[in-house]
């Protein structure tokens, strides 16, 4: 079933966003450790807040774009069906090539570490890490386990999905925090981090009741969201916080905002480099999964020639970037949006009018 809200260029513009600051995050972390340069560039820890800013943008993009699936019958199938059409292909795809050029990867891959990461489920590894084999896949395992969570709920009204959907997500944050789980799929899977998916709920629910902040108070929250980053970002190693710390540092200033963006009023002519922020977070999923292979490769280029990138390491990441951005320009325009629309047709999902 088609959605039936409008395009959000403000989801779109976030989306860019966060993509571009996990690429900007992962590049400046390869260049300190990997090439041995940590004062080259500015700490860019905040950058690793571009996932939280997805998880709050997931869960207002799920209210609005299944809007006419609630209390419908074989709703949960199709929104399932839509959900597997679009993350499954180009993350199976960039699996396979992070075991294909990783020789370390294959080593420490088994075959359950292999079909639980295909499978978007948390599985320790020899050391007992809970990455999957492309590592960046993490946050798809919190995605799809929100989705198939989300999908039993639109048998349910809107309203009342929303907030059935809300408050068993605050009730595995609780059960996470008072049990403490040895399990890893468990610790996993009652993290604090997915509150972040209720937030964006409750903003997507707001924004399809009607709410519209004044322009002045949305670009209130839109600085106060950005103000909190810096600040409670400072600290180094901000990726490697507790879950229950991240969910505060990073969750709560994302949906801020979130709740900023889109539920100002909207926009009847953007700015351009708001379109190319919008076009980016078109293909923001490609950029996700594909630049930490750009970023490799380069690094790996680098040091075979036995270049010294300290004296130009700002035009170095700067290529990297603008490498990073046009391989998934190319991922997303030969792979991703042909094999979806492909996929949605042969199985009779119509693709949606709006960002999904």
């Amino acid at each position: 079933m088609p959605p039936s809200v409008p395009f959000l260029h403000s989801i779109q513009v976030l989306r860019g966003l966060a993509a571009l600051a996990v690429a900007l995050f992962h590049l400046q972390l390869d260049i300190a450790t990997r090439l041995g340069l940590p004062d080259a560039l500015p700490d860019l820890a905040v950058g690793a807040a571009g996932v939280d800013v997805f998880f709050v943008v997931s869960g207002v993009v799920m209210v609005l774009s299944s809007d006419r699936l609630f209390g419908q019958p074989g709703a949960a199938r199709s929104f399932m069906a839509r959900r597997a059409i679009r993350l499954v292909p180009l993350y199976w795809l960039t699996t396979v090539f992070a075991l294909a050029s990783a020789p370390q990867v294959r080593e420490q891959t088994t075959l359950p570490v292999l079909a639980a990461a295909l499978a978007f489920i948390p599985w320790p590894d020899a050391g007992g890490a809970t990455l999957p084999v492309h590592a960046i896949g993490w946050t798809l395992n919190y995605e799809m386990f929100f989705y198939v969570l989300f999908a039993t709920a639109l048998a349910l009204p809107r309203r009342q999905a929303v907030a059935s959907l809300m408050l068993l997500l605050v009730a595995l944050i609780a059960a996470g925090l008072a049990l403490r789980p040895q399990n890893p799929a468990l610790q996993f899977w009652t993290a604090p981090i997915i509150g972040e998916f209720a937030l964006g709920m409750a903003i997507g629910l707001a924004h399809r009741e009607g709410l519209r902040l004044p322009r002045p108070a949305a670009w209130g929250l839109v600085a106060a969201g950005l103000a909190l980053f810096l600040i409670q970002a400072a600290p180094a190693a901000t990726h490697l916080m507790p879950p229950a710390e991240r969910a505060l540092t990073f969750g709560l200033p994302a949906a801020l905002l979130v709740a900023g963006a889109v539920l100002r009023a909207p926009v009847q002519h953007p700015l351009p480099f708001s379109r190319f922020l919008a076009w980016l977070g078109d293909a923001s999923y490609s950029l996700y999964l594909t630049h930490p292979f750009v970023i490799a490769l380069a690094r790996r280029v680098a040091q075979a020639g036995g270049l010294d990138p300290t004296p130009w390491v700002w035009a170095y990441a700067a290529l990297v970037l603008v490498g990073c951005i046009l391989v998934a320009a190319v991922c997303h325009a030969l792979f991703e949006r042909p094999v979806t629309r492909a996929l949605r047709g042969f199985g009779g999902q119509p693709r949606p009018a709006g960002p999904a």
